[in-house]
């Protein structure tokens, strides 16, 4: 079972993912995803904390890559601050994960995120 839990912070909009992003669970995750971009788009700064996730397929993939295409298109800064091992393997094998990205999203910083 996946939750999301938004969070305002000190102006960012922090994104907390726990649990299962895959695909019984993306269709909801979707739904949260789209309405919180409609009601969030002040501060401009996302944060994703994906360090929670305990399993994730290439629907959960496929969404962040959605999600790191709707925030550049609604010109709002995403970024991944915190990862799992388990985000951080799946992002490798599939080549979605650099110095700079991970699964679409920028890095915050090279300790807390994808390999």
């Amino acid at each position: 079972m996946m939750n999301i839990e938004p969070s305002d912070q000190a102006g960012r909009f922090v994104v907390r993912v726990t649990g299962a992003l895959t695909i019984a669970e993306v269709g909801d995750a979707r739904s949260v995803m789209i309405d919180h971009l409609r009601t969030h788009t002040a501060p401009h700064t996302w944060e994703f904390d994906l360090g929670d996730v305990a399993e994730i397929d290439s629907a959960g993939v496929q969404l962040l890559l959605a999600v790191a295409n709707s925030t550049t298109e609604h010109q709002i800064h995403a970024s991944v601050v915190r990862t799992s091992p388990v985000i951080d393997t799946v992002a490798k094998a599939l080549g979605l994960a650099n110095g700079v990205h991970c699964c679409g999203l920028a890095r915050a910083s090279s300790r807390e995120t994808c390999a």
